[in-house]
């Protein structure tokens, strides 16, 4: 389904998931096991854990058990969507962008679950998004890092670091459940809000305004996050830029030129949301 991610077909009952962390502690899938409990007790769309201990090691492929050989498996019961021509509009008939601001304000507004640090895109690092960028600036030190912001010091919240329509399943309630809870945890807010508002401001604004619109009836951002949000809304592009160089898909020089672009857009998003700030 993805790099490391596979459907697992079951002869009876629902399909299951298999998530592969290479690399990753065990320690920190156990977390997301933990994560993904807790959501179910708040009764949050998510996937749910598949089995009552749903985290397994992997031994290597050379047949070795040793720890650092070995990979974390999260296993996650398989959540069916509707056809990919249905998508759209069953998203849109489930409340569309409003609702999934919405959800995201309804997700920042739990407590008492689990506290571990978070906001890191998992694929970079875990923890608080300042350890993200902190991997990333290793890759690509020529960018302009000291023009995006960590979040650290903003309002913190029980978070999911990657809350885009990537992540949506589209079931046919219809509903949206959120998928890929890696890393979730408690970090800045704001953080994963600015990801969501880039992710559907670069395409089009309208769509941010609607996320942030569904988002401010939940939640009411402090003025501090407010001022931070270009800086905040700028990081994870820079952050995909710099892995892009890393692994040899992007020149640095591009990825300089892609970042004074991304500062652009992501001014030009915020100008656009200010009356609903």
């Amino acid at each position: 389904m993805d790099d490391d991610v596979f459907r697992l077909r079951a002869a009876e009952g629902p399909d299951w998931v298999a998530r592969v962390f290479p690399g990753r502690s065990r320690e920190a899938v156990d977390g997301d096991a933990e994560v993904l409990r807790w959501l179910e007790l708040q009764d949050f769309p998510a996937e749910r854990c598949a089995v009552p201990d749903p985290v397994s090691e992997l031994a290597a492929s050379n047949g070795t058990a040793s720890t650092a050989a070995a990979s974390s498996v999260l296993l996650t019961e398989y959540v069916d969507p509707v056809p990919r021509a249905q998508r759209r509009q069953t998203i849109k008939a489930a409340g569309g962008l409003f609702r999934l601001g919405a959800m995201l304000g309804d997700l920042h507004r739990l407590a008492g679950g689990p506290e571990r640090p978070a906001g890191a895109w998992h694929r970079v690092a875990d923890g608080l998004p300042a350890r993200e960028i902190e991997a990333a600036r290793r890759w690509a030190p020529a960018l302009p890092w000291e023009q995006v912001h960590d979040g650290s010091g903003l309002p913190g919240a029980f978070t999911h670091p990657d809350f885009v329509l990537a992540n949506v399943v589209a079931t046919p309630e219809p509903d949206m459940v959120i998928v890929d809870w890696t890393g979730a945890g408690c970090g800045p807010r704001a953080w994963s809000l600015a990801f969501l508002l880039w992710a559907e401001g670069l395409r089009d604004v309208r769509r941010a305004r609607l996320v942030l619109a569904g988002y401010r009836t939940r939640v009411t951002l402090e003025p501090e996050e407010i001022q931070a949000l270009p800086a905040l809304m700028g990081a994870r592009p820079m952050v995909l830029d710099a892995w892009r160089v890393a692994h040899g898909h992007r020149a640095e020089a591009d990825a300089l030129a892609a970042a004074a672009a991304d500062r652009v857009h992501a001014q030009q998003i915020a100008d656009a949301l200010r009356d609903l700030l």
